[in-house]
């Protein structure tokens, strides 16, 4: 079934699925699979109402299950089932991923409810959302390599506090659809978000969201523009350079429906917010899933964002997201999903 299902052979992956469990045979992996391939295959509300039946037949729904439930809720814009989704994988002691919270992004990355999700992604140790930002300075360079070695030893501490083993065991990068049961459901104290403690001025930064759902690449990209934004209020250095990595649907994941789904989420949202980007230099025109943007202007961006009221009026400099995007989510997400 996983090859038909890999082969995009839906339809062939259904019927053997149906012929399982009329038979009395179909396991866990075999739901998941089924509701991954209703999912894939833009039918939500079949995935939902297999999701519930499989509860029903006295299966433990696994990470997958809940992946693809929430990624079914994402298609119908269904936040609040999506975030309850996510609470009943707490209370079923399911751990959460990558998928998990970039389905959950692509729903919510808009609301209130979304900045939440967002700070607990980016604390889960290992994960993609954390190795998606990259932070080097002049003087002292933060590699990939030294971020994951910081977020190990956050992990091995929180194992330790809880008198549970310190045996490690690595994760798939970005959309994997493997489970992981050594992750947790909500991130610890030990390892604090990035978002809160990245440093930017005088920074070359790095943002690389082609890995993750098109709600979880702009959440991050208007996350980054509200840390410039305090940045520059508050005086203080802005960073060297800024790029940002989208991709361009080359390899895209299985579950986009539209390739290039979050290059064309990133560029929608920088051009409607006005965020003035570098033309395309010869060396960097090979590279269209890239962006820099324009230093010498993002300040006086930041003060017309402020005048236009694409930024709060009044916002606490411990707030994550200063720039009022909900009116604008529509027209950003309209031609990636």
């Amino acid at each position: 079934m996983s090859a038909c299902a890999n082969a995009k052979e839906h339809a062939r992956a259904l019927a053997i699925f149906e012929t399982a469990r009329r038979h009395g045979l179909a396991d866990t992996t075999l739901y998941s699979n089924a509701l991954t391939v209703l999912t894939r295959d833009g039918r939500p509300k079949e995935a939902l109402a297999l999701f519930r039946r499989m509860r029903r037949s006295g299966l433990r729904r696994d990470v997958v299950a809940y992946n693809a439930a929430i990624h079914a809720c994402s298609l119908q814009s269904r936040s609040r089932t999506a975030a309850r989704l996510r609470r009943l994988m707490s209370l079923e002691r399911v751990a959460a991923n990558d998928i998990t919270y970039s389905a959950l992004l692509q729903s919510t990355w808009s609301l209130p409810l979304g900045t939440l999700i967002l700070e607990e992604a980016m604390s889960r140790p290992g994960g993609a959302f954390r190795r998606a930002l990259t932070v080097e300075t002049r003087f002292a360079h933060t590699s990939r390599r030294a971020e994951n070695a910081d977020d190990e030893t956050a992990a091995a501490a929180a194992q330790a506090s809880r008198g549970a083993s310190t045996s490690s065991s690595s994760s798939s990068p970005g959309w994997s659809s493997s489970s992981s049961s050594s992750s947790q459901s909500f991130p610890s104290s030990s390892a604090p978000s990035p978002l809160r403690t990245a440093s930017l001025g005088g920074a070359d930064v790095l943002l690389d969201l082609h890995s993750l759902s098109p709600g979880a690449a702009v959440a991050l990209c208007t996350w980054l523009l509200s840390a410039l934004t305090k940045t520059k209020l508050a005086g203080e250095m802005m960073p060297r350079s800024i790029v940002i990595v989208s991709g361009y649907g080359k390899h895209g994941r299985p579950w986009q429906m539209v390739s290039g789904a979050v290059r064309t989420a990133v560029l929608e949202m920088l051009r409607l917010c006005g965020v003035p980007l570098l033309k395309s230099n010869s060396h960097e025109s090979s590279n269209p899933g890239k962006v820099q943007l324009d230093m010498r202007q993002l300040e006086g961006w930041i003060d017309r964002a402020i005048l236009s009221g694409l930024v709060y009026g009044a916002f606490e400099t411990t707030d994550l997201l200063v720039l009022d995007i909900a009116p604008l989510a529509d027209k950003i997400m309209r031609r990636a999903t």
